[in-house]
């Protein structure tokens, strides 16, 4: 997820786009940010355990 978002950062700087759209970047991750971090795990992904997914 890191290297999406160095991506954008770069895709916006090379088309010359400004501060604004940086801005706006920044204000986006934050938002996806805060929402990853409101949403409830499902139980297979907070133990991160899955073998009790496969069959015997």
């Amino acid at each position: 997820m890191a290297k999406a978002k160095r991506d954008r950062r770069t895709s916006i700087r090379n088309i010359g786009a400004g501060d604004d759209a940086l801005a706006a970047l920044e204000r986006l991750e934050q938002l996806e940010q805060q929402h990853e971090a409101s949403r409830p795990k499902a139980a297979d992904e907070s133990d991160g355990d899955r073998r009790d997914d496969e069959g015997d």
